[in-house]
């Protein structure tokens, strides 16, 4: 058991044991040196009990709710499980009100201390993964065995409010913007979405402590200068244009350090720290100036983690290390140091990169490197820059030293439809430098062979014109042998 003391407006905790002996032997030694003492036992006994996230890492399995196993989390398999909540001792749910389009939104209490903490997840429809930890975190306070003093600690001094997904709408679409198309992240004053005045009127009537703005960031943000994805990007926000840090924003600066100090332990160069600069309308910098400790989590991309399962265990530990150290109080020993030192989350990271290619226009030669990045969603690939990428990294990237870009041309005749196409010699065609056809009837299925080439419409065009922005079809040589069909950012060999 623990005791709470409050020395110079700070709040120490001391095991009851150790207070016990100290009092019994404040008759035969100073003031000064029982403060010391206990202080001395309080700083050896957080030494102890430091954050260890590895063995949550391999048992996390125990609390994951296996319902949910990839990011599309839908609203009525969410809302399924919040109702289950409501017969589970110590949790109570709450309807908060609905979505634009009427779907429900609840908030989700569990504990019973005085540090109040306020979470909320997927304010963007799109970004689920800390609402899958979150379904995790619900388990875990369930739990017993091993676990049990650390959940105890957490549930006896705070008291937790999730919004589990606050905009619902968005989700059934795997959309950022809500049903009237705002983004609610930038609704914090105007308030002309019902999911901004739902968690507007949640902050204002709990006045939080502590509040969690959790997202998802998309893959292309690399931690500093190290090339690696900022798997994680932690923020505290600025409540002003000056970036002022006052008591507020400092006890979630030190939160922030608590969450890099236990996640570089397990995701080494994969945390970054999101930019500062101030947005006058969005959530978290204005909740942050209302008087809550506000810390932003946004999760990247890790290798061969599409759908974000093994980052949601980094959510699930990075939430449970934070909400530790607000029960403890061990944040207020963190130096602020620890959260400037997170590399500052930078755009690094391409899809595919072809690197010192050459090229002509104009009948001059010169190298550069193409970068390109890919929807997620329809697969077309777009240039995103040119010229000297050497301070980018991409997922993929292929040399392309000694090699020559051609840009692709129309085939002059228009080909009457499939049949006739597939009588040509696709092959002597790409040697001609031709990469697209126009058909009289485009066909809704087509031969295997024209994968090489693009078949338009009759009316149709393609720009391979080299630029950011665009798709162009190319040809790459090696002296004068033809080696590669470049199509939607894709190397197809020739041989092959």
């Amino acid at each position: 058991m623990k005791n709470k003391y409050i020395k110079g407006g700070i709040e120490f905790y001391i095991y009851s044991e150790f207070t016990n002996m100290c009092a019994m032997n404040y008759s035969k030694i100073s003031a000064f040196k029982f403060w010391g003492l206990c202080v001395l036992l309080m700083f050896t006994m957080s030494a102890q009990a430091q954050f260890d996230p590895e063995p949550l890492l391999h048992i996390h399995s125990d609390f994951e709710d296996t319902t949910f196993n990839n990011r599309r989390v839908r609203h009525v398999d969410l809302e399924a499980k919040i109702i289950q909540l409501k017969t589970i001792p110590g949790f109570e749910v709450k309807l908060l009100g609905k979505s634009f389009l009427g779907r429900n939104i609840h908030l989700v209490k569990v504990g019973q201390g005085d540090t109040k903490v306020l979470l909320w997840s997927q304010m963007h429809g799109d970004e689920s993964t800390a609402t899958m930890a979150i379904l995790d975190l619900f388990n875990f306070f369930t739990t017993t065995g091993r676990w049990s003093g650390l959940k105890e600690n957490i549930l006896d001094e705070c008291t937790l409010y999730f919004i589990p997904m606050l905009n619902p709408d968005g989700a059934e679409l795997f959309v950022r913007r809500n049903a009237q198309q705002i983004d609610i992240n930038r609704d914090a004053i105007y308030l002309q979405s019902p999911e901004a005045r739902i968690l507007k009127s949640v902050r204002d009537s709990l006045q939080p402590d502590f509040g969690f703005n959790l997202h998802d960031q998309h893959k292309y943000h690399a931690a500093g200068d190290q090339k690696t994805p900022a798997s994680i990007s932690l923020l505290a926000p600025a409540y002003n244009q000056e970036k002022e840090v006052n008591a507020v924003r400092e006890h979630a600066m030190q939160v922030a350090g608590v969450i890099h100090n236990t996640l570089k332990k397990i995701i080494p160069m994969h945390i970054g720290r999101y930019d500062d600069e101030h947005e006058p309308r969005a959530f978290g910098d204005n909740i942050q100036k209302w008087g809550t400790s506000t810390i932003l989590i946004e999760t990247g991309a890790f290798e061969n983690d599409p759908e974000k399962q093994f980052l949601r265990k980094v959510n699930f530990i990075a939430l449970l290390s934070a909400l530790e150290s607000i029960s403890n109080k061990a944040y207020y020993s963190v130096d602020l140091q620890d959260y400037w030192s997170i590399p500052e989350n930078k755009n690094r990271l391409n899809d595919f990169i072809i690197k010192n290619i050459t090229m002509e226009d104009h009948g001059v030669q010169y190298l550069t490197d193409i970068s390109y990045n890919r929807s997620e969603f329809s697969g077309l690939a777009s240039i995103q820059d040119m010229g000297d990428l050497s301070v980018y990294k991409g997922y993929a990237e292929w040399d392309g030293t000694g090699k020559r870009l051609v840009s692709g041309k129309l085939y002059p005749a228009l080909i009457k439809n499939l049949k006739k196409l597939d009588k040509l010699d696709l092959d002597n065609l790409l040697h001609q430098g031709y990469t697209e056809v126009r058909l009289k009837k485009v066909p809704t299925t087509k031969s295997k062979d024209t994968s090489l080439i693009s078949i338009l419409k009759i009316n149709e065009t393609k720009n391979n014109t080299f630029m950011p922005g665009s798709n162009p079809n190319a040809l790459i040589y090696q002296g004068e042998k033809l080696i590669f069909l470049l199509k939607n950012g894709n190397l197809i060999s020739i041989a092959n």
